[in-house]
């Protein structure tokens, strides 16, 4: 584990250019490291989880912003070159357990236990929290 990880990891995301590994710990944070062909791992962002522990997290198609699920059912998304945080989404009453970008219309995949959201992409850089598409344990809209 690098040095500058000073918790467990929980989770990790993969950037799709595999060039960005980010990682969760359980003192509520995430670090994203870069990572270069035959040299250690280098933090290049820690972001804060604000007290809040992070269940998940997923890279945008592009690398440039980072998911991050929350256990109070939040979704913060990241910029990850100017580590500056740039929405909430908000929607899932239980944690969210796993996230996931679709690279083709940039909409953002979210699960919690007792229901799967869908999150429009929108145009630019950032994800609109407009209406997403909900679907229960079932499968079923609502």
């Amino acid at each position: 584990m690098p040095t500058e990880q000073k918790s467990p990891i929980s989770h990790l995301a993969i950037s799709s250019d595999n060039r960005f590994v980010a990682t969760a710990s359980w003192d509520n944070a995430a670090i994203v490291w870069a990572f270069a062909p035959g040299e250690e791992p280098r933090q290049v962002a820690r972001l804060p989880g604000q007290g809040v522990p992070v269940w998940s997290l997923a890279f945008s198609p592009d690398g440039r912003r980072l998911a991050l699920g929350t256990a109070n059912g939040e979704i913060r998304l990241w910029d990850i070159e100017h580590r500056i945080q740039v929405g909430i989404l908000q929607g899932h009453g239980q944690p969210v357990w796993q996230l996931g970008f679709n690279s083709k219309d940039n909409s953002l995949v979210s699960v919690a236990p007792d229901e799967l959201r869908v999150w429009p992409g929108a145009e630019g850089n950032h994800i609109a929290p407009r209406d997403p598409a909900r679907v229960n344990a079932l499968g079923e809209k609502f």
